[in-house]
């Protein structure tokens, strides 16, 4: 959990910082519709490290991964939907009440 806290402290700052004209709502936006994209693939049961090679490019954005695919994939579209909602939802929660 620490991990994850200090991840998204990294890129919430990160965002911050490279565009200063878009406020911490809009950034925590994109993060979560990130991490949503992220968990679809997921359940998609596209390899984890093709995940991976698509986001070691962009630093710290390999955690959003991780934390992906920590979680069960589901076999049903209604639980990967819900999945993948919820995982967008954790994210954008996580990166709102980051300091």
């Amino acid at each position: 959990m620490k991990k994850l806290l200090l991840g998204l402290a990294l890129l919430s700052s990160s965002v911050i910082a490279q565009e200063d004209v878009i406020d911490k709502t809009k950034n925590c936006e994109s993060i979560s519709n990130l991490a949503k994209q992220v968990m679809i693939n997921r359940q998609s049961n596209v390899a984890m490290s093709k995940m991976v090679n698509i986001f070691k490019k962009e630093d710290g954005l390999t955690f959003l991964v991780v934390m992906a695919y920590e979680q069960p994939r589901f076999s049903t579209v209604e639980y990967q939907t819900k999945a993948a909602d919820d995982f967008a939802n954790e994210i954008y929660m996580l990166c709102y009440t980051a300091k």
